[in-house]
């Protein structure tokens, strides 16, 4: 009867097989992003490209800890930036650039579509800094050329917020991953909430 039973299941004659212990890994990427703002901010700023450098601890097999710190130069919109004598004035040369940093907080839920390849979606609490708004301008379209500097700043300068970033994460190598996400930005200063859209892309080395 034992080997009757044995014979219908396979399975049933075969000792179960523990699954190895998850042991935690450590991994640092570097990468590129695009910040595009919304609400009031796509009025003072255009598309710009950023980088960030991010220290992920994979803790679970489906949860990763994300730690970033990010920085981009921010192009600027002449109409809301340049100064009101020229709001008429066509404006020929515009080398006037802001800049963001960021410090962002995240988790991650993994959902594994195989051994080395991962969907997730992320949440987490970001701090934005904008820094000043500064260059130079030209116009030549008036009797006489006209030049000058602008040194403004986003006010308020400061941000807190929170984001969420469905992802896809895979290993590429054991030990080079990569990671791809977009991430939607609520930024609250204390007088307003602006929402950015950032497409991350970010290849990395793991540690342990």
């Amino acid at each position: 009867m034992m080997l009757a039973a044995a014979w219908a299941d396979p399975a049933a004659a075969q000792p179960r097989t523990r699954r190895p212990a998850w042991k935690p890994r450590l991994m640092v990427t570097a990468g590129g992003s695009v910040w595009s703002p919304g609400s009031e901010d796509k009025e003072r700023f255009l598309a710009s490209f950023g980088g960030s450098l991010t220290a992920i601890y994979w803790a679970r097999w489906n949860t990763q800890l994300a730690l970033s710190l990010g920085y981009s130069p921010l192009n600027t919109d002449q109409f809301y930036w340049k100064p009101e004598a020229l709001q008429d004035t066509t404006v020929d040369v515009w080398e006037v650039e802001g800049s963001l940093w960021t410090v962002s907080a995240e988790i991650r839920q993994m959902f594994p579509t195989d051994q080395v390849n991962y969907l997730y979606l992320g949440a987490g609490v970001d701090f934005y800094y904008f820094g000043d708004v500064e260059g130079r301008w030209e116009a030549y379209g008036t009797a006489q050329p006209l030049q000058g500097n602008i040194v403004a700043q986003r006010d308020p300068s400061q941000a807190f917020g929170l984001h969420a970033s469905p992802g896809l994460f895979f290993l590429f190598h054991p030990r080079v991953p990569v990671d791809i996400a977009l991430r939607l930005h609520l930024l609250y200063d204390g007088e307003e909430t602006a929402f950015w859209l950032q497409p991350t892309f970010n290849l990395g080395y793991r540690i342990f």
